[in-house]
């Protein structure tokens, strides 16, 4: 249950800070899902070897797709995404590939887990349930703002946080929160004199 809202989470945090998506990649689209750490270490290899010279190292090699923060001009499903590795992209310079379906497979999955070879797995959540989640069952919005909205100065603002973590790094916190807490975020309680209580970050 904790690793199934963890995901829905991640998928609300990840789109957090990303920039317009095309009509494909609506809310509704379905995903394979969960993809193993073989999975994503092969499309790495295979990332390396057939798209690395156009959409570089980051994956924002090409105007207007950013592979490592999900943002494409024309795919949004799993399948999608296949279909325009083998198939190319007419008048443009994305070609078609020749590729297995397991070297297909680890490109998905290397996309998926925001192009972080150490992701140990991967599963694409729900945005709706990860912000449903977000703001009832998972109280992060007790400490947490997204871009200004909510409380200031206890957590940082989560707004930008997808273009800056990766899927992969947002479900390690999400399941493991003080071990992957940065020092200058770990919350602060003071007590002064008077007995009155402040809460917050030491910056």
């Amino acid at each position: 249950m904790l690793r199934r809202a963890a995901a829905a989470l991640v998928a609300v945090l990840a789109m957090a800070g990303g920039g317009p998506r095309v009509a494909s990649q609506g809310l509704s689209q379905d995903h394979v899902g969960q993809y193993s750490q073989a999975d994503i270490v092969s499309g790495s290899r295979t990332y390396r070897q057939q798209c690395l010279t156009c959409h570089g190292p980051t994956g924002n090699g090409v105007a207007g797709v950013d592979l490592r923060r999900g943002q494409f001009r024309r795919a949004g499903s799993d399948e999608g995404l296949k279909d325009v590795v083998l198939n190319g992209v007419p008048n443009t310079s994305m070609p078609p590939f020749k590729l297995t379906e397991p070297e297909l497979d680890g490109i998905v999955a290397y996309i998926r887990a925001g192009m972080d070879v150490n992701a140990r797995a991967v599963r694409v959540g729900d945005p709706v349930r990860g912000r449903a989640a977000f703001e009832t069952k998972g109280q992060c919005a007790t400490c947490h703002a997204v871009r200004g909205a909510g409380p200031l100065g206890l957590a940082p603002d989560l707004g930008r946080i997808g273009a800056v973590r990766t899927a992969a790094a947002l479900h390690s916190t999400l399941i493991d929160p003080t071990g992957s807490m940065l020092p200058i975020n770990r919350p602060v309680r003071l007590v002064l004199t008077d007995g009155k209580t402040l809460r917050g970050r030491r910056l």
